[in-house]
């Protein structure tokens, strides 16, 4: 059995490894925004922010992407997981109806929306977290019929155009249902899925400059402004 002076000794280093694990994650988190020069047709910024959250936006002459999720800075590597943008106003539940097949939910779509120009060209992917449970185009007039498993589970469903990401959203799927899918909240410039990891190595990281490197490419960033 330790002495009581051994015991207090080992309760002190305990909270001063604690102390120093604490301190180390916080300087790994923090509220800054760096973006690359400003330029009137490309660009990239990434913001971060103190809860170990963060958003990018990248921009060029062929469309703009938006990503968000969680970010870990470990020694000298910046890793980026990205989580879903949920768009689930878009999906309004019209009702459930019988199902026709024993073995599988059907869902019928009918997509509404203003902001895509030729809906033919859109189709829907039915997906859990690690594959695609169903996929179909758009018919002229916007319909679209998915099917899955019976099983009491949450999916996501994504609208597509030409491989562009425009929507993704949470579905719970419990019954054969028709939904109505108005495009309220458009993700024209995303197309970074969620589940997705990127690493990044950190060239340099400091107050004021962010360099990282992937793929033998150096992105030089400045910061931009104070993030609240």
């Amino acid at each position: 059995m330790p002495s009581p002076l051994a015991a207090i000794i080992m309760i002190i280093r305990i909270v001063f490894y604690l102390f120093l694990t604490i301190q180390g994650l916080s300087q790994n988190t923090f509220n800054r925004m760096y973006c690359t020069k400003p330029d009137e047709f490309t660009g990239y910024c990434i913001t971060f922010y103190k809860n170990g959250t963060f958003e990018e936006d990248s921009w060029g002459c062929m469309g703009a992407e938006f990503g968000k999720g969680r970010y870990l800075i470990s020694n000298d590597s910046m890793h980026l997981y990205y989580n879903l943008v949920d768009t689930s106003a878009n999906v309004i539940f019209l009702k459930e109806q019988n199902c026709i097949d024993s073995s599988y939910y059907e869902i019928n779509i009918q997509v509404n929306s203003e902001n895509i120009n030729d809906i033919s060209h859109c189709y829907f992917v039915l997906k859990d977290s690690l594959e695609i449970i169903d996929s179909k185009e758009c018919s002229i007039d916007g319909k679209c019929k998915l099917k899955c498993k019976k099983a009491n589970r949450r999916y996501i469903l994504a609208l597509k155009s030409l491989g562009r990401l425009i929507s993704e959203s949470y579905l719970k799927v419990n019954n054969c249902s028709d939904i109505k899918f108005e495009i309220k909240k458009v993700l024209f410039y995303r197309s970074i899925e969620s589940n997705t990891t990127i690493k990044r190595k950190i060239v340099k990281l400091n107050k004021s400059y962010l360099s990282l490197e992937t793929n033998n490419t150096i992105l030089n960033l400045s910061r931009y402004h104070k993030i609240k």
